[in-house]
């Protein structure tokens, strides 16, 4: 009997998640296999299971590791076979693999989101303890990739196996970013500060009484939402994330007057500098079994890392006051003002995959973002007693494929 498979594509189907109204994608390999019997045998076997398997393959100097991540079964009979074209001999059967989300993205104990197919390299120095100690440059490749396998069963025995390798690119599992905080809370917040080196600059003196300077706190959302693809005139594609900003600010009655003129004059010179930081990391072992500050000749680890830096100047919508609370020792006279900016982000080259928590293999990001509000230095400005104010935040990023 001669047999083979065939990748015909890859594709996504948009689910509807009724729990969250979120859009979930469901990512399909389409696949078929050929048979093509001996003359003398009419029902070369009874039945044929298929698999999709996917594995991290690493080699670092003269050590080599592979562990499985992923696995996915299909299984057909000899009935579901049909012939290639009338008359013919050679029969197909086509199969789809389905590749579901993750129940819950949030849940670290769920099981390890699809990765695509992706190759990293590397150098690291390890130490070599013989009479002298000395530190050795070693090479390293780590590898995820994917197959799929075909086994033939017929009488209980298997007759006949084979596989082919199947690419899954980056293009086709859409991903859904979404920030993992250190607490549960849906907000990451941040207090705007006062920049005494750009008053330096200025030549303005550095007593801080005489100046305004109402409370001002950035929040982020916990979910930054899902990556969406665009295209620019020149028909590149490209992905990013809108972040909302939500910008709060508090003020005694007295000052009021000021903050108003304030929100018109310096807000609008606002500005937010990201910085997507990627930490790659690949070894033989296990890696969470690992010390992070030692590299030896028996573990050998290599681990990558990346900034990319991107700046944007924030357009704000009308500001408005919110309502005066009450609290133990009565009404809050506090004046409240709020506004929500779109944040545009690029995700970068350097996220080419979801993060990945695997045995030899993790990936992880980190976004930081740095708020600043300078102002267009004028007579006007510190008459009003407006400083300099920035803020930074960062916080890990999970990227999920969904």
């Amino acid at each position: 009997m001669d047999a083979s498979i065939e990748v015909l594509s890859t594709s996504h189907v948009s689910l509807i998640n009724q729990c969250n109204n979120t859009q979930p994608s469901l990512l399909q390999i389409h696949a078929r296999i050929r048979v093509l019997p001996k003359a003398s045998d009419a029902s070369p076997f009874d039945s044929a299971t298929f698999t999709l398997y996917g594995a991290v393959k690493t080699e670092i100097g003269s050590k080599f590791a592979l562990r499985e991540i992923f696995e996915i079964s299909d299984d057909k009979s000899w009935l579901e076979f049909e012939p290639c074209y009338k008359e013919s001999a050679e029969s197909y059967v086509d199969v789809t693999f389905d590749i579901l989300p993750k129940d819950d993205a949030s849940d670290k104990s769920s099981s390890q989101s699809f990765v695509p197919s992706l190759s990293l390299s590397g150098q690291t120095t390890v130490t070599t303890s013989d009479v002298l100690t000395s530190q050795q440059i070693i090479k390293g490749q780590c590898d995820v990739f994917y197959w799929i396998e075909a086994e033939f069963w017929h009488h209980r025995q298997v007759v006949h196996r084979m596989k082919v390798n199947v690419h899954v690119s980056k293009s086709t599992a859409p991903i859904q970013m979404q920030v993992t905080a250190a607490t549960p809370a849906e907000l990451l917040t941040t207090p705007v500060k006062p920049q005494k080196r750009a008053m330096l600059r200025r030549g303005w003196p550095l007593k801080l009484k005489k100046y305004l300077t109402p409370k001002i706190s950035v929040h982020v959302p916990n979910d930054l939402g899902m990556v969406y693809a665009a295209t620019t005139k020149s028909y590149t594609d490209y992905q990013l994330i809108a972040v909302p900003l939500t910008f709060l600010l508090e003020t005694p009655p007295a000052d009021e007057p000021k903050l108003t003129d304030m929100m018109g004059r310096f807000l609008g010179t606002a500005s937010v500098e990201a910085k997507w930081y990627t930490t790659k990391t690949f070894s033989t072992a296990n890696i969470a079994a690992q010390n992070p500050d030692k590299n030896n000749s028996l573990t050998p680890r290599i681990t990558t890392r990346s900034v990319v830096t991107q700046k944007q100047h924030l357009s704000f919508p009308p500001f408005y006051q919110e309502r005066a609370f009450q609290t133990l020792a009565g009404e809050d006279h506090t004046s409240r003002y709020s506004a929500t900016a779109i944040f545009e982000i690029l995700l970068p080259d350097t996220i080419r995959c979801p993060t990945v928590d695997t045995e030899l293999l993790k990936v992880a990001y980190d976004l930081e973002l740095k708020i600043s509000m300078e102002g267009n230095n004028t007579a006007a400005e510190k008459d009003l007693g407006i400083v300099p104010c920035a803020a930074k935040l960062r916080f890990p990023v999970r990227v999920e494929t969904m």
